[in-house]
């Protein structure tokens, strides 16, 4: 029997972006495992929503299913890749799946759990929620939580609900793994990553960043009670764990050479260049998007009740949405979202098997090098998927050997 691992890229990507991640996870894990890097939500499908690209990504788990070789299954996503892979966790617990088959692993990386909206309510703020709300279409109003999903709750609100079957699936996982970049990710910033209120790494806390022996060959990953956790369990279990690719300090630099150092400024020089393009690009993409598109021919869930508790199939939640977000209501409407904010992140710190990693990698933007979505800039990071690969995820032994399986 194997195990199956299902790995998912995040918005505008395709299976490239996951390419080194899954053949680090396939070269830790060996004959015992298959991957399934979706393929179903390439590039502007991903516009179509959460709930969308979830459905599509629950359709390539079931046609894989099908093979009734596997006996164990496990989802990594990166980005919003991590959101898709928690609804189609949720449909799997809804038609009854972990009954037939074990959930071993979650584990997302730069995800934005609590979504991307930015706080505040100045210029900036209000231009960037509003503008994402447009012009990602669908997934750019469920990740600033200006959708009603359910009962008033914005999906990424309810998917942490305790009665829906997306929290109550996610609590069948063995092990549940938060990867989150400390700084320098523009695309997901570390408390919507790590499901925290705040980042302490802001706040000046240098106790933070302590080093430990023991992590000498994961030079970017940082000393927390979590990593240094999961690091004891997976050396009581496969004994000394090495790091695949660089494995010290020394090495680390090594891959930040003269080369990639022009390669990152001329990527930083087009980015800065094409800002005045994607002020036009963005909205025009979203209106053909739109138009070829509409919400009545996406694969949406058509019953979204089925997703709940039968007992609670009424709105459990005391939070009512301002009648207008915008104007005078404006101050309203942010103590609203942050009162999801804050829902959210007591009910993810409920489930008992999380554990999060803080990563620290050097920028000028480290949101691909986490999962080193371009090896000839991004290699950096290569310490990263080992330790998510070799330390985070738990193998087929070490599941027998604590009675997971």
């Amino acid at each position: 029997m194997q195990h199956l691992v299902v790995i998912s890229h995040g918005m505008w990507g395709s299976a490239k972006d996951v390419t080194n991640l899954a053949l680090a996870i396939e070269q830790a894990f060996g004959n015992d495992c298959k991957t399934l890097l979706s393929r179903s939500n390439t590039m502007l499908n991903t516009y179509h929503g959460i709930d969308a690209c979830g459905q599509r990504l629950y359709s390539e788990v079931q046609a894989a299913l099908m093979d009734s070789s596997f006996d164990r299954i496990s989802f990594v996503g990166f980005s919003a890749g991590g959101l898709f892979c928690k609804f189609c966790v949720g449909l799997m617990q809804r038609d009854g799946w972990f009954s037939k088959i074990m959930p071993v692993n979650f584990v997302t990386a730069a995800t934005p759990h609590l979504g991307v909206r930015r706080e505040g309510g100045g210029w900036f703020a209000n231009l960037f929620n509003s503008g994402t709300s447009w012009a990602l279409y669908r997934s750019g109003q469920q990740m600033v939580l200006a959708d009603n999903y359910h009962n008033q709750e914005p999906l990424l609100a309810y998917m942490t609900n305790p009665d829906s079957s997306f929290f109550q699936g996610l609590k069948l996982f063995a092990r549940i793994c938060f990867f989150a970049n400390t700084c320098f990710d523009r695309t997901v910033p570390y408390h919507t990553a790590s499901a925290r209120v705040n980042n302490p790494y802001r706040e000046g806390n240098s106790t933070l960043l302590q080093e430990a022996p023991s992590l000498k060959q994961f030079p970017h990953i940082l000393a927390t009670d979590d990593s240094l956790k999961l690091l004891s369990q997976a050396q009581e279990s496969w004994g000394i764990v090495k790091a695949d690719g660089q494995t010290s300090e020394e090495d680390s630099k090594k891959h930040c050479t003269w080369s990639q150092s022009l390669l990152f400024g001329a990527r930083f020089a087009m980015v800065v260049s094409m800002m005045p393009v994607s002020l036009v690009l963005f909205p025009t993409v979203s209106a053909l998007v739109r138009k070829n598109n509409p919400v009545e021919t996406l694969p949406l869930q058509e019953d979204i009740d089925s997703l709940h508790s039968p007992a609670q199939k009424e709105s459990n939640s005391n939070l009512q949405r301002p009648s207008s977000p915008r104007g005078s209501q404006f101050s309203e409407d942010e103590q609203y979202q942050a009162a999801w904010k804050n829902a959210m992140v007591k009910n993810i710190h409920t489930l008992g098997q999380l554990y999060k990693v803080d990563v620290r990698l050097p920028g000028p933007h480290t949101h691909g090098r986490i999962v080193v979505r371009r090896k000839a800039i991004d290699a950096v990071g290569m310490d990263v998927i080992s330790f998510l690969s070799r330390v985070a995820m738990i193998p087929r032994c070490q599941a027998q050997s604590n009675g997971v399986i």
